[in-house]
């Protein structure tokens, strides 16, 4: 499974915005990809060139 889960992050390094947007925090613009059975929330930090993760 955490193969899975770090392939899924590695896509998010050349397509950060392929994850849905989550609609119950607008403000802080998280967004989220599935991995398995597994949630994979993040933000992005375009000016930066910065994904943060913030939970699996």
């Amino acid at each position: 499974m955490g193969e899975k889960i770090m392939s899924r992050i590695n896509q998010l390094i050349n397509f950060p915005q392929i994850g849905s947007r989550i609609p119950e925090e607008p403000m802080l613009e998280m967004r989220q990809v599935v991995a398995g059975n597994y949630p994979v929330i993040y933000r992005v930090a375009e000016e930066r060139g910065v994904i943060g993760i913030v939970r699996i």
